[in-house]
């Protein structure tokens, strides 16, 4: 394919981040004398940044008002990011496979990024990354192409040499409209139906097949 960039999603594609994610919302709902959510009623709403996740969930879209329930997220979210989470099976072999082979790596998310850089240490993996491109380092998050193209003038590389890997629609969406070439994760978070219409180049059941279509 060409690929001399590969740039990730964070949940559903890097790491299983859900059952932390549903956790931080329902003791978020609780503190706030609402009644839990099952983990679908969750999980559905991930991808869209934190404040988004607060507000669907909790049917709360006033600023103050969300304001103060994303304050709690947050901060119990810090403290509880990886009492469940884990990595998706074979993330640390591919992202060793890449850097074997001069290919730089980038995570672009609509993740908090001082919680997505906790993640990624604690797995020994935020070394293996050139660019981490969070919600507070760009004016406009993904479906927008703002933070590939940033993570790619970081990681030196243009466009169409780059990979975009993703779990949901908004992150093939992106890596279009930047101009890379995208995969779809299919063992994630995001719907899998929106991911197929969305039309990625390819689809991949784990990580380590993306390998096959980049190196042959």
């Amino acid at each position: 394919m060409g690929i001399d960039a590969v740039i990730l999603d964070f949940d559903g594609v890097i790491a299983d981040t859900g059952k932390d994610i549903a956790g931080a919302v329902n003791h978020t709902l609780a503190r706030f004398g609402m009644g839990a959510l099952d983990y679908g009623s969750i999980i559905r709403h991930v991808g869209h940044g934190a404040r988004s996740l607060v507000a669907n969930c909790a049917g709360v879209h006033g600023k103050d008002g969300l304001d103060a329930m994303l304050a709690v997220y947050k901060e119990y979210y810090l403290e509880h990011y990886a009492d469940e989470t884990t990595l998706y099976p074979g993330v640390a072999e591919f992202l060793a496979l890449l850097a074997g082979r001069g290919v730089p790596a980038a995570v672009v998310t609509n993740k908090p990024g001082d919680i997505t850089a906790k993640i990624l240490r604690k797995f020994g993996i935020l070394g293996s990354f050139g660019a981490l491109v969070s919600p507070e380092s760009v004016s406009r998050m993904k479906p927008h192409p703002e933070g590939l193209l940033a993570a790619l003038g970081m990681l030196g590389k243009d466009p169409g040499g780059a990979l975009m890997v993703g779990d949901s629609a908004g992150d093939i969406e992106a890596g279009k409209r930047a101009g890379t070439s995208t995969c779809g994760v299919l063992y994630g978070l995001g719907d899998v139906g929106e991911l197929l219409r969305a039309g990625p180049d390819f689809t991949v059941d784990a990580i380590m097949s993306i390998a096959g279509h980049i190196f042959g």
